[in-house]
């Protein structure tokens, strides 16, 4: 699915990205979006290859939530001067991208059904 190698990729430009924050950040934003949106929206290959429509649903609803809750860390490590303009731009683009791929299959899942 394009949507998780478009997940994927921007998994590694974070893993790449958070390791320049500061380290007193290691527990605190630098681990937020690895440990969890990141994740989240790479279980989308499992969910698609084992689901079926009602619960595929549900699975692209809450990868969407993670994509939204991704974006704010992004906002919140630029305002803290640990991303710079441009990183967080190319970064939010990604992940609006991915926001938009999701609410595509949201919406075809929908009216399916």
């Amino acid at each position: 699915m394009k949507v998780w190698e478009k997940s994927h990729q921007l998994t590694l430009e974070v893993y790449k990205i958070t390791k320049m924050f500061p380290r007193d950040e290691r527990f605190g934003l630098t681990s937020q979006p690895d440990a969890r949106a990141l994740p989240s929206l790479l279980t989308l290959q499992r969910d698609v290859g084992e689901g079926e429509p009602k619960s595929l649903l549900v699975s692209f609803k809450l990868r969407w939530g993670s994509a939204s809750e991704l974006e704010y860390h992004f906002l919140l490590a630029r305002d803290l001067d640990f991303l710079n303009d441009s990183d967080y731009e190319r970064l939010a683009e990604k992940v609006t991208e991915i926001k938009r791929m999701l609410t595509s299959f949201i919406q075809k899942l929908t009216t399916d059904h």
